[in-house]
């Protein structure tokens, strides 16, 4: 999956990708914007024109730990405030 983080509109949707796949984004500069990558939230780059950023899958899976009590459902209620009273 490629997902857009903090997209503007509705229709920046995800978008769904063979694990073959490579991807490769170049970075079209503009005088009126500018961008990053991040990676893991840790680390940032600032791109500059004819950047390129090239995706594929690892060779080793990522194993992923979640806390059994921790639901997701409930964590997106508490953060959006879904069935509070105004």
């Amino acid at each position: 999956m490629i997902v857009p983080i903090c997209p503007h509109t509705l229709s920046d949707r995800p978008l769904a990708v063979g694990s073959d796949s490579r991807i490769e984004i170049v970075m079209a500069a503009t005088s009126q914007q500018s961008a990053h990558v991040t990676f893991d939230g840790q680390t940032n780059f600032a791109l500059h024109d004819q950047d390129r950023i090239r995706l594929r899958r690892a060779a080793q899976p990522a194993i992923l730990i979640h806390p059994k009590r921790r639901n997701h459902y409930e964590v997106l209620r508490v953060k959006l405030g879904w069935g509070e009273q105004y």
